[in-house]
Order: C-alpha cells, then sequence, then structure tokens
C-alpha cells in the first residue's frame, strides 16, 4: 500500500472521511444485525485468567462466557506494545502496513502516525469504526485508544471517558483526570492516566483511588450509562480498560486479595533470556534491573497485585453485562473480550513487554460470546487478533473490499468449516523512535524468532510450552528450523514488509558463500544496510540506528 506523503495529521484523525468508502458496505436488515460490544484490556496474559487455568485468580464473570461461548486458547497479537497492537485490531492489518509502529510522544506529524513508515489515508485503508459507521451503526468509543490520533478515534461517531495525554489534544479532555480533581484526589501522575498509587514495592501496591472513584470503574459507568439510553439503531460500543496494565496497583479491597505466598510462579522466571538477544530495550534501566534480581517473593507480590487487577477488571465485565441485561439487550449482542497484548511479569527475567516474542506478551485471551448464535467451544489453532476486524464485519453482514491480513472465523464458529492450520505472525518495529526489528513464526508444533543478526530462538511449543529451551543449534530441528524460517521469509516477502531486505547478505558474500540472496542473518553483522531499509519505508528515520544488534 503506498505511502501518501502529502496527507496531513488532521486528515489522518478525521472520524469520518466523508462517503470515500460509503458503499463499500452491503447491508443486512437492521433486525439481523447484532449489537457488538468489545471489552479490551490492556497488558492481560491468558494465564492469568480462571478460564485459561490460572489456579488461584477468581474471574467469575469471564470463565463463564468463556464457557458459553467461544475461547480461543492460541490467540496471538500482531506485536507486544500497545499502540501498533491496537491499531492492527482496528485496521485488520499488521503494523508495518498500518505504520502505527511506535508508541505516543512527539512522534505524530503531518507525514502520518510515524514518519517515515507507510501512513495510508482511511479512504485506502477504513479501520473497524468507519466500516460500522457507514453500515448504520452507532459507534461508540469508551477509554484507551492509544492509536496516536490525539483526541480523535476514527471512524467512532463519540468518544467517552478520555483520559491519559496520549489520547487528548489538550488537558480539559483528560474527562478522568477532572472527575478525580472534582472527588477531591491529589494528582501526582503527570501523564493523567489515574496511576496514582501507594508503593507496596517495585511497581506495585494500592491505588489511591476508591473502587468507585478508580479509571476504569470510570470507564465502564460511562458504558453503561450509554447502553442505558434509547437505541434506534445497532451499535459497536468499545470498552477499553487500562487494568492490568503496571503499575500493579488495583484499589482496595483486591490489593489484599491474593496472598503473594499463594501465588505459584510459572517455571520460566528460572531462565534468564540471553544478552546477545536485544532483549534489554523495553521501559527504564531500574525496572529491567528489577526484573533481572527480583526475589521469588518479590516476584510473587507483583503477581497478587496483578491477579488483584485482573479481578477488578472481571467485576467491571459482569457490571458490563448486568446492564445489557437490564435493558434487554444481552440476547442481540456480541460481546468480545481479549488484550492488545500480555505481560512478562518476570518470566525469562524480563519485565513489562519489549522486543522479544516469548507468549507471556504475544498470546492473548480472547473469547466471543453471543446467546443462540455462538456455541460454546474451544478453538485450539493459533490465531491472530488482526481477523477481529473480519471477523465482526462477517457477523455484522457488512462487505468490506479492502485487502485485509485476517480471516473470519464466523465460518468457523458457525460449524460451516475448520480454521486453515496457517501460521501466525508477529512483529516488532521499534520503541521510542529506536529501531528494533523482529519477527516471529507461530505454527501448531513451533515458534521461531527471528533478531536479524543477534542469535535467533526455536521453540517447540508442545514439548515445551514455558518456552525454556532455544533448539536453534539442536540436531534434531535442523530441517524443521529451515522450514519454518523459509516460511517467515516468505511471509514477509509476499506482504512487502520493509524488514524483509533486511534477509539480503551482500551479494559477493552469498555467492562466494553459495548462498541464496536471501539467506539468513549472520549474528552481528549489518544486513542488507541502514539504506536498504530506509528505501523500502521512506528516509525521514535515521536509519542508521539499526545496526541489528552490532552495538550490543
Amino acid at each position: 500500500m503506498k505511502r501518501n506523503p502529502a496527507f496531513t495529521r488532521r486528515q489522518f484523525c478525521a472520524t469520518v472521511v466523508g462517503s470515500a468508502f460509503v458503499g463499500q458496505e452491503r447491508l443486512a436488515p437492521a433486525s439481523d444485525r447484532p449489537n457488538v460490544c468489545i471489552f479490551l484490556t490492556d497488558q492481560l496474559r491468558s494465564d492469568a485468567l480462571g478460564c485459561y487455568g490460572n489456579p488461584l485468580v477468581r474471574t467469575p464473570n469471564l470463565d463463564r462466557i468463556a464457557a458459553e461461548g467461544a475461547r480461543f486458547d492460541n490467540a496471538y497479537c500482531t506485536t507486544p506494545l500497545c499502540s501498533p497492537a491496537r491499531a492492527s485490531i482496528w485496521s485488520g492489518v499488521y503494523p508495518h502496513r498500518h505504520g502505527v509502529v511506535d508508541l505516543w510522544g512527539r512522534i505524530p506529524s503531518f507525514r502520518g502516525p510515524v514518519p517515515g513508515w507507510p501512513a495510508p489515508d482511511f479512504r485506502e485503508l477504513p479501520w473497524l469504526g468507519h466500516l460500522f459507521s457507514n453500515a448504520g451503526y452507532e459507534t461508540v468509543y469508551a477509554g484507551k485508544w492509544h492509536c496516536l490520533t490525539g483526541a480523535q478515534r476514527p471512524g467512532f461517531q463519540r468518544a467517552l471517558a478520555r483520559y491519559g495525554d496520549f489520547d487528548i489534544d489538550s488537558p480539559e479532555q483528560n474527562e478522568y483526570i477532572a472527575y478525580a480533581l472534582s472527588k477531591g484526589y491529589p494528582i501526582g501522575d503527570i501523564r493523567g492516566h489515574g496511576n496514582d498509587f501507594v508503593a507496596a514495592g517495585e511497581g506495585y501496591g494500592t491505588s489511591i483511588y476508591s473502587e468507585q472513584d478508580h479509571r476504569d470503574t470510570f470507564i465502564v459507568r460511562r458504558a453503561c450509562e450509554y447502553l442505558r439510553q434509547s437505541h434506534s439503531r445497532p451499535f459497536l460500543l468499545v470498552v477499553s480498560v487500562l487494568s492490568p496494565h503496571n503499575p500493579y496497583a488495583p484499589p482496595k479491597p483486591y490489593d489484599t486479595m491474593y496472598s503473594p505466598a499463594d501465588v505459584k510462579l510459572p517455571p520460566n522466571v528460572d531462565v534468564h533470556t540471553v544478552q546477545r538477544r536485544p532483549i534489554p530495550v523495553r521501559a527504564h534501566p531500574a525496572e529491567r534491573k528489577w526484573a533481572q534480581d527480583a526475589s521469588k517473593f518479590e516476584l510473587q507480590a507483583a503477581w497478587a497485585h496483578y491477579l488483584g487487577m485482573v479481578t477488578h477488571v472481571d467485576r467491571l465485565v459482569g457490571e458490563l453485562i448486568d446492564t445489557l441485561e437490564s435493558q434487554g439487550l444481552r440476547e442481540n449482542t456480541m460481546i468480545l473480550f481479549t488484550s492488545d497484548h500480555g505481560d512478562a511479569l518476570g518470566s525469562h527475567r524480563v519485565e513489562n513487554k519489549g522486543a522479544f516474542m516469548y507468549d507471556t506478551v504475544t498470546r492473548i485471551p480472547l473469547i466471543l460470546h453471543m446467546p443462540g448464535r455462538i456455541k460454546p467451544r474451544v478453538v485450539p489453532q493459533a490465531v491472530s487478533q488482526v481477523s477481529i476486524l473480519r471477523t465482526l464485519c462477517d457477523y455484522a453482514a457488512i462487505h468490506d473490499s479492502t485487502p485485509r491480513d485476517g480471516a473470519s472465523w464466523k465460518p468457523l464458529l458457525d460449524g460451516r468449516g475448520g480454521l486453515a492450520n496457517t501460521p501466525v505472525f508477529c512483529e516488532y518495529n521499534r520503541f521510542y523512535g529506536e529501531h528494533l526489528p523482529v519477527r516471529a513464526i507461530v505454527t501448531e508444533q513451533l515458534k521461531y524468532v527471528e533478531y536479524f543478526g543477534p542469535e535467533g530462538e526455536l521453540f517447540d511449543r508442545q514439548a515445551d510450552p514455558y518456552e525454556m529451551t532455544n533448539l536453534l543449534h539442536a540436531p534434531d530441528y535442523a530441517g524443521r528450523l529451515a522450514e519454518i524460517r523459509g516460511r517467515l521469509r516468505r511471509h514477509m516477502v509476499q506482504g512487502r514488509d520493509p524488514c524483509a531486505r533486511l534477509w539480503q547478505v551482500p551479494a559477493a558474500a552469498s555467492k562466494e558463500a553459495g548462498e541464496s540472496h536471501l539467506g539468513p542473518a549472520r549474528h552481528g553483522e549489518l544486513v542488507g544496510g541502514a539504506s536498504c531499509l530506509a528505501e523500502t519505508v521512506g528516509h525521514e528515520v535515521d536509519y542508521g540506528q539499526v545496526l541489528l544488534g552490532c552495538r550490543r
């Protein structure tokens, strides 16, 4: 998809792009079209829910809709980073196509969301809100957005409960902070996220806000107020909370709901990442050091507070479901519960998320529920969040002719076919302007991670679910490694991924070695050079940062 360098940020942020793509949607009768409610969490790993096997956490509402609907046991994000993962949900394409490849900050410009990367306008690549709005739906977004468009919610007709400096254009638009100030809370969080807390340890403790006044409660309350209004048309409602994103600081009583001594840590907390890979690139040095040096009790304490946030989220899901039920809306409302990505939480001795592809950060919960329309089932195949757009459009009978990277799950859930046994792909591109290219491929049996220079990773997903043994140099896996690496490379080339150029080796060297020109990278080698990537994605960015491990 070509870039449009003249496309302004104001155009990029336009909520609805005129009627440029009105008419792409073939509409079904209103009575046949369900309401759609998406409940989006932030940084929730799937093994933190009861329905995904966690023996300690209490998540009765999510457990119930998982038992009554479709639970996807191997759902993956497109990237373990907030903004690009969220943009993939709304656009139905991988980050290198939609161009939102970094986080908030001084990034958006007249050249598009991230200068130097593709910036397709919404006439080329309409997002979910555009498609549903043009199909006659009411479209409402409540809570965290984080897609580099400031106060705008492209495609959505209404925005509720804005907060955080990444989702507003001016401080007075921060609805939650205005509410908190009206309640007399001292606001110390300069970013306006409602993250103020009393620390009990490094990065965890108790929120200063009561449960009733907590930002996530505020967001869900605003969404429930909307549901209590009269609706003459079907609606698409997104409810997006910040929990359980760090700091792990639930409100009382969730802060002491779980004892650290009762938390059973996953065994991969005993595995330290190999320093030859560009792992230590996320967040701040103090947090990195804490994850590497923390005692087992400290990790258990962080987990206990994290699970408290998860149970609070579950209660809010229950409140939303109760409101749908009391308003007579539940029978015709599809609920999709998911997260943008997961959280390392000390596994492999890394924190948060970053330029690595462990299941702790890439595997996400995903539940689809609608009485009478979706039968109870567990979907074991690997799927990607990039397919959410296609699936929801399919259920809403919205035809979309734009090329996307995902495929609808509706035929599977309707019992009209199965999922093709195709791989799932993940990618990582940038973090606060630093280029950190990583690509991964997930099959039923294996996961392969390519760091383009630093040593890669190969895991046997069946024999090693906690990803504790790197099989990259295992002789028994050599043939499978070559095959899966080739599949990843073909995917990148066919998908016009800019980082496909990084597979190249110098022509003279490849000829001398008898290798294909698209041979694998050698450790520490500047493969293809910064100029290759610059030629592909643009010249505005300093691609001299792409040293592919030479500086590690």
